[in-house]
């Protein structure tokens, strides 16, 4: 699900964004911040997963990098390597927070964070 949302905004011809307003007043910054934001619950929904975290990064970082070849081709898209790298911080990022989750919802003195803490 999250793939397909992520697609839909980054694939359609034409500047989905165009007369939204610039966070920060920096279009570069808004873009980034956008792009890393876009791949959180892509990254989120990685992390439930099995595999290793490096992989799971290395894969979202393939598909932003396609995502980003096609918008090559795309009418009034931009594609750029500053994207691909944002993209992929932002899916790093979810699933640093899902495979981290535990610990920042769990207090440190209660019996699940005790018992968290034993196992390590």
């Amino acid at each position: 699900m999250a793939a397909t949302i992520v697609l839909a905004l980054t694939l359609p011809p034409g500047r989905p964004f165009e007369g939204a307003p610039r966070l920060l007043g920096d279009r570069w910054l808004s873009d980034a911040i956008l792009n890393v934001l876009l791949f959180v619950p892509l990254g989120a929904a990685l992390g439930t997963g099995l595999l290793p975290t490096r992989r799971l990064v290395l894969g979202a970082m393939v598909f932003s990098a396609g995502i980003e070849s096609a918008q090559l081709f795309i009418p009034g898209r931009d594609a750029s390597v500053p994207d691909v790298a944002c993209n992929t911080m932002g899916a790093a990022l979810g699933i640093a927070l899902w495979r981290g989750r535990r610990r920042y919802l769990s207090p440190a003195g209660s019996p699940s964070g005790r018992r968290e803490r034993r196992r390590r």
